[in-house]
C-alpha cells in the first residue's frame, strides 16, 4: 500500500484529519476497513466508534493513545495529535485558547512543544 497520507501539522481538528487519514486509506486501499480499524484500536466488536469521534464523540486518553499508534504517529507528529484532541475536547474557553497559541507555535515550528509547555497545558488542564 502506497499511501499519500495528509500532513497532520495542516489541522486545527482532530476529528478533520481523522477523517482525511481514513479517507486516504481507503482510497489507496480498496481492501481496508473500519472493521480492521476498530480491531487495531482495540474494539473489534464496535461498528461505529471512529465515525462517532469523527461526528463529534470524545477521545478518552487511553483511545487518543491508541489512535496514535494507529496512525503511526511519533515524536512531535503524535505530540501535535494530543494537542489538537486537548484543543478540539476544550471545555473552557481559556483551555481552548491556550491550545490555540500553542498548535500556532507548532505549527510555525513544526517542533515539539517545550517540556514548559507542556506542563503549563497539562497543569491547565488538570485545574
Amino acid at each position: 500500500m502506497n499511501l499519500n497520507l495528509p500532513d497532520i501539522f495542516r489541522y486545527s481538528d482532530f476529528r478533520a484529519y481523522l477523517f482525511d487519514y481514513f479517507s486516504a486509506c481507503k482510497r489507496d486501499d480498496p481492501d481496508f476497513s473500519c472493521t480492521d480499524l476498530h480491531r487495531q484500536l482495540g474494539i473489534p466488536q464496535s461498528r461505529s466508534y471512529v465515525g462517532n469521534v469523527i461526528k463529534g464523540r470524545k477521545v478518552s486518553p487511553t483511545f487518543r493513545e491508541r489512535f496514535i499508534q494507529v496512525l503511526n504517529l511519533s515524536g512531535p507528529e503524535a505530540d501535535f495529535f494530543r494537542l489538537l484532541v486537548s484543543h478540539n475536547q476544550a471545555e473552557n474557553v481559556e483551555m481552548q485558547e491556550l491550545c490555540s497559541r500553542y498548535i500556532k507555535l507548532f505549527k510555525m515550528s513544526k517542533a515539539e512543544v517545550s517540556k514548559k509547555a507542556y506542563s503549563v497545558l497539562h497543569g491547565a488542564a488538570a485545574g
